[in-house]
């Protein structure tokens, strides 16, 4: 591994350390089928930073990529809720309930600095339950459901890798 290769597993890991704590203290809770959810009157102001929105908020309900996203806005990143609406290519109003919910292309972006497309995609997929390509046995299989912290749990093991249990790769 070269030493940028090592710095992102460390980045990496440090990301998945602050999931779990988010957890633990009930910032975030998880849900499928949503990447992040904010209110709306959460992002009126186009020019805050998104760190002091989450921040604000008593929870924030999550998929495993948003959580992701989450704890790299609090560690890393200064993101302004009009990245979020427009530089991040994609983003969707809820208008009936005035919620905002970001969309996998605005939370994977910033995630692409330390993790795989590869890997956000496995992620996703074993929270998801989606169905995955393995070329081992040359169909798609589903994947075990598994909780978002443990696939952080996984990732810090695995030093900054997420590596299922009964990987697709082995044989």
């Amino acid at each position: 591994m070269t030493k940028s290769e090592v710095e992102k597993a460390k980045k990496r890991v440090l990301i998945a350390k602050d999931v779990i704590k988010l957890l633990d203290l009930k910032k975030i809770k998880s849900v499928r089928g949503l990447y992040l959810n904010l209110n709306g009157e959460d992002t009126k102001d186009s020019n805050a930073p998104v760190e002091k929105v989450l921040k604000k908020k008593k929870s924030c309900q999550v998929c495993a990529l948003g959580s992701l996203f989450y704890a790299h806005v609090n560690r890393f990143n200064k993101v302004k809720v009009k990245n979020l609406r427009n530089e991040y290519y994609d983003a969707r109003w809820n208008h009936p309930n005035n919620q905002f919910e970001a969309t996998q292309f605005n939370i994977c972006k910033p995630l692409h600095s330390y993790f795989s497309q590869e890997q956000l995609l496995l992620i996703e997929d074993y929270f998801e339950e989606n169905n995955i390509y393995s070329s081992t046995v040359n169909d798609y299989i589903p994947a075990k459901k598994m909780s978002i912290r443990a696939i952080m749990e996984n990732i810090i093991k695995n030093k900054g890798t997420f590596i299922p249990n009964g990987s697709l790769n082995s044989k």
